[in-house]
């Protein structure tokens, strides 16, 4: 290997370490390249309140955590598919993390190009080939994309590298109103008490058929499917009517087949509502109240004493 060849290797090594490569170009990924753990007991799946709020480091179970940030059931679905080789054959739980909207963010009409890299091509909608080698080639080669620019951007990641500040109460209480504001404005909803659009009622359904899918999918292959809906600081939660849980939560839950599956909804849970300390906003845990609820939600389904 030439000197320019070795240099340039040494460069996307370095690359592929930057926030850019795994914040950026390929969210999340980097655990699923790396998993190699057989005979897992438990894994959790789901979006990005799935991703901050399961943390099984230091247990004495093997657990993996398979969420990926803005990931719709679909996408939960050819996860479980081509990676439930990796659990136990005879005592092995699936958690399915849900969100206030997953029963309105079934699937989407494409799966994004981090998916090329993770699942199988066949499990992939539409897929092609193209596509698929040039993923390919900048995950193995991502000198050929990275922006100069972003190397500012990359020197203050690592300034602020672990000084999160703890929000306060007046920070929670916006940041409630965010992530409220943001929903809205991704499914065009007002108002709870109206009916539903034929959109969104088209989304109920696709949520409901998969996720009627991945129950089926788990229990043929003795796999113990849990439903969870993480803690949401106080803030967050009380936005929530009685209008909106029945037509975010309870109108999925009832189009489920097998009606035994268990259901475990923290959302309002004391332990963490409002215990600033364990949240790193109003709707995801820090790492400290992703190690608590990981401990309670394996305690409740009988994993761990």
């Amino acid at each position: 290997m030439s000197i320019k060849h070795k240099i340039i290797g040494k460069i996307n090594g370095v690359i592929r370490r930057t926030r850019w490569f795994n914040e950026e170009m390929f969210p999340d990924c980097r655990k699923f390249w790396e998993y190699n753990k057989f005979n897992t007991d438990v894994i959790n799946l789901g979006s990005t309140s799935g991703c901050h709020a399961f943390d099984y480091e230091g247990l004495p179970i093997c657990g993996g955590n398979f969420a990926l940030r803005h990931n719709p059931l679909s996408g939960d679905l050819a996860i479980l598919k081509n990676y439930f080789g990796y659990l136990n054959s005879t005592n092995s739980h699936v958690i399915i993390t849900l969100c206030a909207f997953s029963s309105l963010a079934g699937s989407y009409d494409f799966m994004e190009d981090r998916f090329y890299t993770l699942i199988y091509p066949s499990t992939i909608p539409y897929f092609s080939y193209r596509r698929q080698q040039q993923i390919k080639q900048c995950a193995a080669r991502p000198i050929r994309l990275f922006p100069l620019w972003s190397v500012m951007s990359e020197i203050k990641s690592l300034l602020v590298k672990g000084k999160q500040s703890e929000k306060t109460e007046e920070e929670m209480i916006q940041d409630a109103d965010r992530w409220i504001h943001a929903w809205k404005h991704e499914f065009a909803l007002n108002d709870f008490s109206q009916p539903l659009s034929l959109l969104n009622l088209d989304g109920l359904k696709d949520a409901s058929s998969i996720l009627n899918e991945m129950l089926s999918f788990c229990k043929e292959r003795n796999i113990k499917p849990v439903l969870v809906l993480p803690p949401m600081y106080h803030t967050l939660a009380s936005k929530f009517d009685k209008n909106a849980r029945k037509v975010l939560l309870d109108d999925l839950l009832e189009t489920l087949d097998d009606k035994s599956v268990k259901f475990l909804n923290y959302m309002d849970d004391s332990r963490f509502s409002h215990d600033i300390t364990l949240f790193q906003d109003s709707f995801l845990l820090n790492k400290k109240g992703a190690k608590k609820f990981t401990k309670i939600v394996l305690h409740d389904i009988g994993l761990i004493q």
